[in-house]
């Protein structure tokens, strides 16, 4: 059955190579920032939260364009890197340059909370 899933996903396109042959990321960790790759689709108001309060907020705002690049995966679109599930949007998977998951949020958060998650994982020399 599962390979089955999997033929049908792959047939459709939603299912992409694996992270390291994803042009948005090749790009992003080209910055020598880390990447954050954010799961979104059109129509979800938790995402839209996300990319119009949150990342903008400038306590956030600040951070972002300091250390992390952001690459955004339309999860009814696009094509989504092998190894990257997801059980709700928003998903944001924090990756090092070798394409190696370093954390993972689901949900949004507000923008005080969600600095603290960026100032761990720069802390922690992610």
């Amino acid at each position: 059955m599962k390979r089955l899933i999997l033929a049908v996903l792959c047939a459709a396109g939603l299912l992409g190579g694996t992270i390291l042959q994803d042009g948005a990321f090749i790009q992003a960790a080209a910055s020598g920032k880390t990447v954050l790759m954010l799961y979104s689709t059109k129509g979800c108001p938790e995402c839209a939260y996300m990319k119009e309060k949150v990342f903008i907020d400038p306590e956030v705002a600040e951070r972002l364009t300091r250390d992390f690049v952001i690459i955004e995966k339309d999860i009814n679109r696009d094509e989504l890197p092998e190894g990257f599930a997801y059980i709700g949007i928003p998903t944001l998977f924090v990756l090092d340059a070798n394409g190696s998951l370093i954390e993972t949020v689901i949900g949004s958060r507000r923008a005080g909370v969600f600095a603290q998650i960026l100032d761990t994982i720069k802390e922690a020399g992610r």
